[in-house]
């Protein structure tokens, strides 16, 4: 991609897709998918955390990056140009990567180039119009004919010194967070222990291309967010209709859905919504969201599904995932997290996959020939010991992990879990740190997990309907 295109990995790039239809736009490398975005910010741009991760090879040689930087440090609320600057070692093709998990866009050049020892690239920022801080990771990456050498650092973004999002009025009850979609979920198949469920044949492969998956896309296992919120049995519904060049979906979601006035979506060109009304027991999921007026939304797709009956996987084939799994079911949500445990499997997504499996109902795969399928199910194997010094979150997750599992429910440009964005606890008009962040002690979205054993994966099979 050249100078002068605003790119956003804000997230996983998923395929474009439209019931159960999908075309691939691949930039810059496999798997790695970009969105043209609007706004940007403050930046304070921090030194390198030197978060490495470097692959195994054979060899003589490894390419290394032995310092990556960026100047000025700061820049103010409109932006401007910064200079990313790395020496490196052993090299003979730089790229510099965008890993940010938030809505921030860029200006600058993702391609591979060739370099033996310095790289030098220019990055805009421009204004940002979110009153949220938000930080971008970037990565630079030095390769030559036996290996591959990241290196990880931030640019810190602060917002406005005010704010324009509309939060709930006094008459609104904002549901507690006592109750989580998986403790009303009885019959979600997302709920199972799949600690007996059998290995699956390919298993050992499928663990090997998933730990190769995200040491070269992304360095590490990162966690993406969209937005999920709980609203009350009051709360006014807004009409819903099809965006332009898409498929009808109304007829499974109905044209007014509650969704609230202070609903935040996360800008990316997926732009997902989530819905949960639990004294309905119902949940909507939305693709590609926008905003109409105060009283009206469109979307290119999605689906209800009622969380008394449902097994967490939407009727053929609406949904707002590629495979129809529900991210209600799959998805760490805020409340997962203040009970202090995740009750349920989580969402994962590959760069890569080969067609799907069961419980998916359809996919957006490419003949990836040997990688696992969406709807794959990966499980830490009994025994497998918890590193020490993990942070909350890491831990709810290795235990979930362990007695849930993960599944695979969507394609994008790098491995990532799936969680609530964070955004949605000052939106809902709830106050203080919300659990997710609190629970990151610190950490980034690409550190988070990076600690846990991905490589004690097992694929397991669940029991087919």
């Amino acid at each position: 991609m050249g100078e002068g295109v605003c790119a956003d990995v804000d997230g996983p790039g998923r395929r474009s897709r439209q019931g159960g239809l999908s075309s691939r736009r691949t930039i810059d490398g496999p798997g790695l998918r970009r969105r043209l975005v609007l706004g940007a910010g403050l930046a304070c741009l921090l030194p390198a955390l030197g978060a490495v991760t470097a692959l195994s090879t054979s060899g003589p040689t490894r390419a290394r990056v032995i310092a990556a930087a960026a100047s000025p440090s700061e820049l103010g609320r409109w932006g401007g140009k910064v200079k990313i600057t790395g020496k490196v070692q052993d090299a003979t093709t730089c790229q510099l990567k965008l890993l940010s998990t938030q809505p921030l866009p860029v200006v600058y050049s993702g391609g591979s180039r060739p370099c033996s020892s310095a790289f030098t690239a220019n990055v805009v920022i421009g204004p940002n119009p979110s009153s949220l801080r938000r930080t971008i990771a970037f990565a630079l990456v030095a390769r030559n004919s036996t290996s591959t050498f990241t290196k990880h650092f931030l640019v810190a973004l602060a917002g406005p010194s005010t704010t324009t999002t509309t939060t709930p009025s006094a008459a609104t009850t904002v549901p507690e967070l006592s109750e989580t979609p998986a403790s009303q979920w009885t019959t979600s198949l997302f709920d199972s222990n799949v600690q007996t469920w059998p290995v699956d044949a390919s298993s050992a492969q499928y663990v090997s291309d998933f730990v190769t998956d995200y040491q070269t896309d992304y360095g590490s296992v990162g966690v993406d967010t969209l937005p999920v919120y709980t609203v009350p049995p009051g709360e006014p519904r807004v009409t819903v209709s099809v965006a332009a060049g898409c498929n009808n979906f109304i007829p499974d979601t109905g044209s007014t859905i509650p969704i609230p006035a202070y609903a935040d979506l996360n800008g990316s060109s997926d732009n997902p919504l989530v819905i949960w009304q639990p004294s309905t027991h119902t949940g909507w999921e939305l693709w590609k969201t926008a905003r109409q007026s105060a009283t009206s939304y469109s979307a290119c797709w999605g689906g209800k599904l009622d969380t008394a009956t449902s097994d967490g996987v939407f009727q053929y084939p609406y949904g707002l995932s590629a495979t129809g799994i529900s991210y209600l079911a799959t998805a760490i949500t805020e409340a997962d997290v203040a009970s202090g445990s995740i009750d349920h499997a989580i969402a994962i997504t590959l760069p890569r996959c080969d067609s799907s499996v069961y419980p998916a109902d359809r996919t957006d795969c490419g003949d990836d020939v040997g990688q696992p399928g969406e709807g794959q199910w990966f499980r830490f194997a009994a025994g497998t010991q918890m590193p020490s010094g993990l942070t909350p979150f890491a831990q709810m997750v290795f235990r979930a992990i362990e007695t849930y599992g993960a599944v695979v429910t969507d394609q994008a440009w790098g491995v990532f879990l799936e969680a609530e964005q964070t955004s949605d606890w000052a939106a809902e008009g709830r106050t203080g740190i919300d659990p997710i962040t609190a629970s990151w002690d610190g950490l980034e979205a690409y550190q988070v997990v990076a600690s846990l054993p991905w490589s004690d994966l097992q694929v397991v099979d669940p029991p087919s309907s």
